[in-house]
């Protein structure tokens, strides 16, 4: 009698392993989801550590890695995941984006949707960007039969302008941060009015 309760302990565990191995594959039970990206920035017209003139509005092309499944890789992104990039402490969108980004990934002659780009200021008035990866699902779960994809990347631009804030250095000098990038600040001269 109890070799066949034992029997049936050890099946009815086995079918519920397996049960739950068909709704959560272990690779999705063990992926984390990456807190950031690699990200990196380029200021048109201005070399990294070149002078920002603050009082123009720059145009910023921000590239980034994405990994997924296919690359192999303990942490990952998968289809629905979020992630919020802080461009910038010294610099806001003014006026604000009045509509997301759509991030394309290309591969060969293929385009493909990688996900939402949406551009807003935080409650300090800094650049931020947030990416929902609603894209094509493929690109982050290949199934059984599809291509594993790999060595993916997004790309968007944005315009930006000053807020005021920004560093001095070691130097005296004023400095501004992009992403991982230093810039030297070139503020407005005052003007002196002698009355006499």
């Amino acid at each position: 009698m109890a070799k066949k309760n034992r029997h049936r302990i050890t099946a009815l565990v086995m079918a519920l392993m397996i049960g739950f191995s068909i709704i959560f594959p272990a690779n999705m039970a063990l992926a984390a989801t990456p807190t950031s990206l690699n990200a990196d920035v380029s200021v048109t017209g201005i070399p990294s550590g070149g002078t920002i003139d603050s009082s123009k509005e720059i145009k910023v092309t921000v590239d980034f890695d994405v990994p997924v499944i296919g690359d192999g890789v303990e942490n990952y992104y998968q289809h629905g995941d979020t992630v919020t990039l802080l461009l910038s402490e010294s610099f806001q969108f003014d006026p604000l984006p009045t509509s997301p980004i759509v991030l394309e990934y290309k591969t060969g002659s293929e385009t493909k949707k990688l996900g939402t780009v949406t551009l807003i200021n935080n409650n300090q008035n800094q650049a931020t960007a947030t990416i929902l990866f609603d894209g094509d699902n493929d690109i982050f779960d290949p199934g059984d039969e599809g291509l594993a994809y790999s060595n993916v990347s997004g790309t968007f631009q944005a315009s930006l302008k000053y807020n005021g804030t920004h560093d001095t250095d070691g130097s005296g000098n004023n400095t501004v941060a992009i992403l991982d990038k230093t810039y030297q600040l070139q503020l407005p001269a005052i003007k002196l009015h002698m009355g006499w």
